[in-house]
């Protein structure tokens, strides 16, 4: 793999919407996604059916190839926002599949994100935050 693919196969990113926003992934998503939500609410339901509600503070995964709708809704008079760190690569050695979940992360595991926003962007020092965080979630459940 070269480095501009390995590069592209990360996406960090802070959404924030001011209106109330419905997203259609039914035909399943491309990659993982942590996310942490900054404020509002949403709604994440899975196509068979399974559901998470989402507020501020909370964190949660979505796997690679999951088929679910979202569902974003702004706190009054404000926006909803949240963090998304999304990746191609999920390195298991057990071969555990992880399914939709909130994350209740470790005080050092939520430092580890802390640290990625400050750095806002990929950057070979944010992808070892993102697998040191999912390495520590992994080994909680």
């Amino acid at each position: 793999m070269d480095n501009i693919r390995f590069y592209n196969s990360f996406l960090f990113r802070r959404l924030s919407f001011s209106r109330p926003k419905h997203t259609d992934n039914s035909i399943g998503i491309n990659c993982h996604f942590v996310g942490r939500m900054l404020r509002g609410s949403a709604l994440i339901v899975c196509e068979s059916g399974e559901k998470i509600t989402l507020c501020a503070g909370d964190l949660f995964y979505l796997p690679l190839g999951l088929k679910y709708n979202s569902y974003w809704t702004p706190e009054e008079d404000s926006s909803v926002e949240w963090e998304s760190y999304g990746f191609d690569f999920y390195p298991c050695k057990s071969g555990r599949r992880y399914v939709m979940q909130k994350l209740n992360p470790s005080e050092r595991a939520l430092e580890f994100l802390d640290q990625i926003d400050i750095d806002s962007g990929v950057s070979t020092s944010s992808i070892g935050l993102l697998y040191a965080f999912s390495d520590n979630e992994a080994q909680r459940l």
